[in-house]
C-alpha cells in the first residue's frame, strides 16, 4: 500500500466516524437528557414536596439546565456534521431541499441530519419546562 493510499483509507475512515456520530449524536444527547431528568428530579424532590406549590430548589434546575444546553449544542453539532458530510457526499450539485439519498453515506447524512433537527427541537421543548413549570409536581 502506497502512501497516498493509506492517506485516503485514513480520511475514509474518519469521514465514517464523523458520520455515525452524526446519525447518532442526537438520539445518544436525547435519550441522556431524559435520563438524567428522572435521575435528578426523582432525588432531589421528595414525594411530600410535590404537594405543596413551593417553588422548586434551585440546584437543581441550574444543573438541569446547564447539562439539557451543553446536550442541545452537541444535538446541533451532529447535525451541522451531517450537513457538511451531505455536501462532500452528494452526487451531483443539487440544494438540500432536493437531495435524494441514492448511497448510504449521502442517505446516512439525510437521516442524521432529519434526527439531528427533530430530536434538537425535542430537547428544546425538553427545556422550557425546567424554567417555568414547578419541577417537583412535574417529577411526581
Amino acid at each position: 500500500m502506497t502512501v497516498s493510499n493509506a492517506n485516503l483509507m485514513n480520511r475514509t475512515d474518519e469521514h465514517e466516524r464523523w458520520l455515525w456520530f452524526g446519525v447518532a449524536g442526537a438520539a445518544i444527547a436525547w435519550v441522556v437528557a431524559e435520563f438524567l431528568n428522572v435521575l435528578i428530579f426523582g432525588q432531589s424532590c421528595p414525594r411530600w414536596l410535590a404537594a405543596f406549590v413551593r417553588p422548586a430548589p434551585l440546584g437543581p434546575r441550574i444543573v438541569l439546565l446547564v447539562i439539557t444546553l451543553a446536550l442541545l449544542a452537541m444535538a446541533v453539532m451532529a447535525g451541522v456534521v451531517c450537513h457538511r458530510l451531505w455536501r462532500r457526499f452528494r452526487t451531483e450539485n443539487s440544494s438540500f431541499l432536493e437531495a435524494e439519498g441514492y448511497d448510504r453515506r449521502e442517505y446516512m447524512t439525510l437521516f442524521g441530519w432529519v434526527v439531528s433537527s427533530t430530536l434538537g427541537l425535542g430537547l428544546i421543548w425538553f427545556a422550557l419546562p425546567i424554567c417555568i413549570i414547578h419541577l417537583c409536581v412535574r417529577a411526581h
